[in-house]
């Protein structure tokens, strides 16, 4: 099997990776899978083995920065499910996700990425990690790189709670850590997570609320770094036909910042979907 999967959120980078003016195509996923038996093996680019579940957000960032750990990138991967409901997860992955930054491949190592996850009834559990390397193209400086993510997804008639947990380093790469990575002794930890409540009546109608945190320790931060995120957030999304469906999501968003007041925000969005 395989899958090719574009949008038009692509930004056209100088060479200094300053974004541009226009929306380019971008590539989200591409990719072929090999499956025989219990076992499949996959290359090219989907998203990160140690993604538990993305966030059922209209926003396209799905609390990236603020709880959920996800990106896409290349990567070659081997699934393995067992009779007794467990499934590992093994993956080389490239470091980093955007073309114009150097600072993982620039390490010329990969990252390894692996996950354990136990299906019970209906629900699921899992724990995960990824170690890796970054490495500064101007100051030659290397990061270490390393995270521990849990996620649970336990449904209950209309009602599924999902979320995740994490702790690691230099986490920029995974959404996390607000973009703080620190090189040699001043690596910069993080932890965070999120939890959501999904409700869902009937096939054409459904709800979600959710909260999540990213937290970097504060004594690693330079002046003026954001040190913490939050964003709590309600939808519903219905179904208006078999193609079309339409949701309104209220989130607010709290930052706050090393030695600088704190600001918030509040977002609200609709979306129209056109399934074809």
């Amino acid at each position: 099997s395989g899958k090719l999967e574009a949008d038009f959120l692509g930004l056209t980078d100088s060479i200094g990776g300053t974004a541009g003016t226009v929306s380019d195509l971008r590539l989200r996923q591409a990719y072929v899978a090999i499956k025989t038996g219990r076992t499949e093996i996959l290359a090219g680019q989907t998203f990160y083995p140690i993604t538990a579940d993305i966030p059922e957000t209209l926003n396209d960032y799905y609390l990236g920065h603020s709880g959920a750990l996800w990106s896409r990138a290349p990567q070659l991967r081997a699934t393995v499910q067992t009779p007794a409901g467990f499934k590992f997860i093994a993956a080389v992955v490239r470091p980093t996700a955007k073309l114009t930054d150097a600072e993982g491949t620039h390490s010329a190592r990969p990252s390894l990425q692996g996950k354990l996850e136990k299906t019970i009834g209906k629900a699921r559990f899992s724990l995960a990690g990824a170690a890796g390397v970054w490495k500064s193209t101007s100051t030659q400086k290397e990061a270490d790189v390393s995270v521990t993510v849990a996620g649970f997804n336990v449904p209950c008639s209309i009602f599924t709670l999902y979320g995740e947990a994490w702790t690691g380093r230099n986490l920029t790469d995974f959404l996390g850590g607000l973009g703080n990575t620190g090189y040699a002794e001043k690596g910069v930890r993080s932890s965070g997570g999120y939890a959501a409540l999904k409700i869902k009546p009937s096939a054409d109608l459904w709800f979600t609320a959710a909260y999540g945190v990213d937290d970097p320790k504060n004594s690693r931060l330079a002046a003026k770094a954001r040190s913490r995120n939050a964003t709590a957030l309600m939808n519903g999304v219905v179904r208006l036909s078999g193609l079309v469906e339409t949701g309104l999501e209220i989130s607010e968003l709290r930052t706050e910042y090393k030695g600088l007041p704190d600001r918030s925000a509040m977002n609200y969005q609709l979306s129209v979907k056109l399934a074809f």
